[in-house]
Parts: structure tokens; sequence; C-alpha cells
């Protein structure tokens, strides 16, 4: 048990006074609104996580292009012809 001074309360007519006591005996917080202000929480940094990964791996991409254009891998804007992908497709 927690016993919180919160200040003292003056009588006028005599010197008595008395203290503002207040008891803890509960947790202030329930256990609903931690629950919710921890999922909260998780979902905000779940949603900054993807946002950095996209933005990283979208700037990866296009500097490996730049790199391989730069280089002049590609023919007419397409990849040469070591650089694509085989086709699992049987020509006929």
């Amino acid at each position: 048990m927690k016993n919180f001074n919160w200040g003292r309360i003056y009588n006028h007519e005599g010197t008595e006074y008395k203290d503002i006591e207040v008891s803890n005996f509960t947790m202030p917080v329930s256990l609903k609104s931690l629950l919710v202000g921890g999922s909260l929480i998780t979902a905000g940094v779940g949603c900054l996580l993807r946002s950095a990964f996209n933005k990283g791996a979208l700037a990866y991409e296009q500097a490996e292009y730049d790199t391989m254009e730069d280089l002049g891998l590609f023919a007419d804007g397409e990849p040469a012809e070591h650089l694509r992908k085989p086709s699992n497709e049987e020509e006929s």
C-alpha cells in the first residue's frame, strides 16, 4: 500500500490542519489500456519497419539497374541475352 500526500487543508478558525492522503491499492493503469497501448506501439513500429524496408529495397534495385545500364549490359532497354532469366517453356 502506497500513501501519497497531496497537501494540507487548514481550518481558518483554529490552528488545526489535516493532510490529504491518497491510498493506492490498485494499479493506476488497467490491463485493457496496457494491451491497447502495446498493440498500437507494435503496429506503429511494424509499419515503420515495412516502409523502411520497401524504400531500401527499391533504392537498391534502382542502383543495381543504373549500374548495369552504365556498364552497357542492356541493349535497347532490355537485358542482354546472358542476363535474361531462363524460361520454363519449351520452344515449339
